[in-house]
């Protein structure tokens, strides 16, 4: 624990569980300026001998199966990692560490897709050589933000499911307050918009358009004694800046319903 937390350095918090073991030996908290709520669940495994690397990899023989399938309740991250402590904590050997979902998700549940009912209690993990944390600790901070992206994500997809829902709905005072709350839930999904907008006609743009002739409209509505005219003149051009809107969430949502699918070499 102590070398592992002296690998991940200042802008990642190891903190130790010492309750009650069912698997997790800590979590890992990342300190940055958009970094409040990104967690890491480790679990560290030492040994005294050194480490050696097979033809799949780094060989961590014993691992209970059990925790992997508690690994896949977490919503965060929930990371393994592997080193030799034969020379103490500032072992200069090391920390091999593997994403457990994403190994169970892109490896085990493809080339052993029986794993879960296997009768055996334990079972064996393979890491790749090159997933060493002092290499890869831009990387681990990319995980760290993995949960949040994809509860992002999540907001994304049900607002412009939202949305989508409005198409044929007239912007009456319950369609006014559905707009402000999806146009909030972009907003909240900064992570999705920063990965998938287009730079040349943001979203941030298109979203102060709607809101203004949101404005507009409800400025209309309110009126006792409205124009007919001009109400229908502000909701229409409502509803046109909300359709810009609904084909640019439509467009992005094609990319966030995929964006997990496509396992690299890295994936885990």
């Amino acid at each position: 624990m102590k070398k592992v937390s002296l690998e991940l350095g200042q802008d990642l918090l190891l903190r130790s569980i010492d309750e009650r073991d069912y698997g997790v030996d800590a979590l890992v908290e990342r300190y940055n300026s958009n970094g409040a709520g990104q967690f890491l669940v480790f679990q560290v495994k030492g040994t005294q001998d050194a480490i050696k690397v097979g033809k799949k990899g780094i060989h961590l023989s014993g691992f209970p199966r059990r925790t992997a399938l508690y690994a896949e309740e977490f919503v965060h991250p929930f990371i393994v990692a592997y080193t030799s402590v034969k020379d103490g904590p500032r072992d200069s050997s090391p920390i091999y560490y593997l994403w457990l979902q994403r190994y169970i998700e892109y490896s085990l549940d493809v080339d052993e897709p029986g794993w879960r009912t296997d009768p055996h209690e334990t079972m064996t993990l393979y890491i790749p050589e090159t997933h060493a944390v002092s290499r890869d600790l831009q990387r681990i901070c990319n995980i760290a933000e993995s949960s949040m992206l994809q509860k992002q994500a999540h907001r994304f997809i049900v607002a412009t499911a939202r949305l989508e829902a409005l198409k044929s709905a007239d912007p009456d005072p319950t369609y006014m307050r559905e707009l402000r709350w999806i146009m909030s839930a972009i907003q909240r999904s900064p992570m999705i918009t920063r990965k998938f907008d287009d730079p040349t006609a943001s979203i941030k743009d298109i979203l102060s358009t709607v809101d203004n002739a949101r404005s507009v409209a409800s400025v209309q509505q309110k009126k006792k004694r409205a124009n007919s005219e001009k109400l229908e003149e502000a909701n229409t051009a409502l509803c046109d800046k909300v359709a810009i809107l609904r084909r640019r969430m439509n467009g992005m949502l094609a990319e966030v319903l995929v964006m997990d699918t496509q396992p690299s070499a890295n994936s885990w």
